[in-house]
């Protein structure tokens, strides 16, 4: 139960690391207050960098609070001292818990490929869960959940660690390769905050690997529509306002993203009217789409120019408003109306 069984960071490791990682996983899954670790098979060897492994490995391991796992050195060995957050027959309890409502939401994941299936699932996630602002500024609080999975899966509502580690759970349940990567981000919204740490996702659909952020898609996003700003992106596409810890494969695609992928590209003003036709057509009040660089259109002629095409096709409307937002980092507009 809760197995994922994607585990990159213990793939990146050495031989003697991966023997460590087993022992500290065993070790947690058993709830065992101490882990013993040779001196003989830790010398030279950061037990905190396998504990960031096994961490972004395992997001079903909610019950440990890696923030606080002392230990002590003797002669012989490295003991580990883990802090439990839950008794292991607390853990069972929500473990069954949460085993109905995995199940739940991925049987409401639609698609026939791999691609349409995470699609799905980011569009499930992006619905019903919130940003944790309060948990976000005060963390030492709410750690426990809103940077675990309990945080989406039982409160719907997280900070980043917890979407990105709840989004790699139910991709890795769908067999789709999944990591949760750490590292800097700027906010996309109009915080103005910049160079903040942050959690998002490397995805592999085939042999394709690409960068999806779920958290910044979540903030983005509102009534009118859903928002795909970090959907599938190249590394030249993320490197615009994210910077991992560590090395990653290389993501060079440049058509994995879901504007691209889906057309919703304005490259002129023609574009924009058959956007906005086929927006009208499905029933929706707004739209988001990448403006290619080098467009010529004003972000007033942009909105001029959707006030003037929904008139046309909601004629039953006395008077058209039409809001804009741009993530100027993505070169992504929403309109709504």
């Amino acid at each position: 139960m809760f197995m994922t069984y994607d585990r990159y960071y213990y793939t990146r490791l050495s031989d003697r690391e991966k023997k460590i990682y087993k022992t500290i996983y065993n070790g947690l899954t058993a709830f065992t207050p101490e882990i013993h670790i040779s001196t003989l098979t830790g010398i030279g060897i950061d037990p905190v960098k396998i504990l960031y492994a096994v961490d972004m490995d395992n997001p079903h391991l909610f019950y440990v609070d890696f923030r606080h796992i002392p230990g002590h050195i003797t002669a012989l060995e490295k003991v580990l001292q883990p802090s439990y957050l839950y008794t292991p027959q607390e853990a069972k309890q929500m473990q069954a818990k949460m085993q109905s409502i995995l199940q739940k939401i991925l049987s409401k994941v639609n698609g026939s490929t791999d691609y349409e299936r995470e699609l799905s699932l980011h569009d499930i996630l992006v619905r019903n869960v919130l940003y944790d602002h309060v948990a976000a500024n005060n963390l030492d609080a709410y750690a426990n959940r809103s940077n675990t999975i309990l945080g989406v899966l039982f409160y719907k509502s997280a900070v980043c660690e917890g979407i990105a580690k709840t989004a790699k759970l139910l991709l890795n349940a769908l067999n789709i390769k999944c990591a949760v990567v750490t590292g800097k981000a700027s906010r996309p919204d109009d915080s103005g905050q910049s160079n903040i740490s942050h959690a998002w996702n490397l995805v592999k659909i085939g042999d394709r690997p690409s960068w999806l952020d779920v958290t910044w898609d979540v903030c983005l996003s509102g009534k009118s529509c859903i928002r795909y700003d970090y959907f599938n992106l190249s590394d030249a596409q993320i490197a615009r306002d994210h910077a991992a810890d560590g090395v990653f494969p290389p993501c060079p695609a440049a058509d994995m993203d879901y504007y691209t992928h889906t057309g919703m590209i304005l490259r002129r003003k023609e574009d924009l009217q058959r956007l906005l036709s086929a927006a009208v057509r499905s029933g929706q009040n707004g739209i988001s789409f990448r403006k290619e660089i080098g467009v010529g259109m004003t972000d007033k002629e942009i909105v001029q120019a959707a006030i003037q095409t929904l008139s046309a096709l909601l004629p039953s409307r006395d008077r058209i408003g039409v809001q804009l937002s741009v993530n100027q980092s993505q070169n992504i507009v929403e309109l709504g109306w």
